[in-house]
């Protein structure tokens, strides 16, 4: 398993990717974010946790006024990191 902690500014976005490898959970601490995860989208706030299999392209958007803080977790320490072909 492999832990990290990610702030995004207000307006800014990840870029659309993916992991072969494992499954990602994401437990925001602050702020609003709408996470795109294949096909659909949510809008996560303080306290919601989103699990995304292994294999699927997705990427979060701060879509709030401050800071977004989230918590990652990988389901292994040996995660792969695939940027989606427009």
């Amino acid at each position: 398993m492999t832990l990290g902690r990610t702030i995004i500014r207000p307006g800014k976005r990840s870029p659309r990717h993916r992991h072969n490898t494992c499954e990602e959970v994401l437990y925001v601490l602050r702020g609003r974010v709408r996470h795109s995860v294949g096909e659909e989208s949510v809008v996560l706030e303080s306290g919601d946790t989103l699990t995304i299999t292994a294999g699927v392209f997705h990427n979060a958007a701060n879509i709030g006024h401050e800071d977004a803080d989230v918590i990652v977790a990988y389901s292994t320490g040996q995660r792969d990191f695939e940027l989606e072909q427009p």
